[in-house]
């Protein structure tokens, strides 16, 4: 019965955080949302966009953000999570985050904001895919597909994930200075639509408006 007893107390000792009651129904609700937010880049913006344009512009104008929805997690898992969430130290910690957990590397029980780090991981994924594709819709029908979408991924590296780290990242340089972004307000909105307004200054009014 003592055996019994020690195991017992053993395997609660162990119990991971998502197995509790509570944290495991924050991590479906969350998983739920990350879920509404895909589903509001494909088919939503897809959608959305392609109403705006041409027929003939309609395929590209859609796959932009087809293809972002397959690009953005790649570099996600590569470095984007990291450059986004990571707390190690080094000079630039509180612009932007490092290479700690690169390639999706953190420990088996890890979590981040009260949930599994993986459902997080994966809730963030989403903003990162419809800040990217937002900011694509400036130059629909003005700018050529793969151009567009090799520029878009360099700016999700560059642009999104230290503002991202600035806003939502622990050591975060807006964080620190008393900034709450509950909703998205200043990484995806914002973050898209001064983006899209600099892409509408460089590509220039149209020469023969439609």
């Amino acid at each position: 019965a003592s055996a019994l007893l020690q195991s017992c107390e053993s395997a609660h000792a162990c119990e991971s955080p998502a197995m509790a009651g509570e944290i495991d129904g924050e991590t479906t609700l969350v998983l739920v949302s990350a879920i509404f937010v895909l589903f509001m880049t494909i088919p939503g913006l897809a959608l959305f966009y392609g109403s705006l344009v041409s027929r003939k512009n309609l395929f590209d104008t859609m796959l932009q953000s087809v293809i972002l929805t397959g690009t953005i997690p790649i570099l996600w898992w590569m470095v984007g999570y990291s450059l986004c969430f990571d707390t190690s130290q080094h000079p630039l910690v509180h612009y932007v985050g490092g290479f700690g957990k690169a390639l999706l590397e953190w420990g088996e029980d890890s979590t981040a904001a009260g949930i599994t780090e993986s459902a997080f991981c994966v809730f963030q994924l989403t903003f990162g895919i419809i800040t990217a594709a937002i900011a694509t819709g400036a130059v629909a029908e003005r700018a050529l597909l793969w151009p567009t979408m090799l520029i878009a991924n360099l700016w999700f590296l560059l642009v999104y994930c230290p503002v991202c780290h600035m806003v939502w990242g622990e050591n975060g340089l807006l964080l620190r200075w008393g900034v709450l972004d509950t909703a998205g307000g200043l990484v995806v909105e914002t973050c898209s639509g001064v983006t899209a307004l600099v892409l509408c200054y460089f590509v220039g009014p149209r020469s023969h408006p439609s």
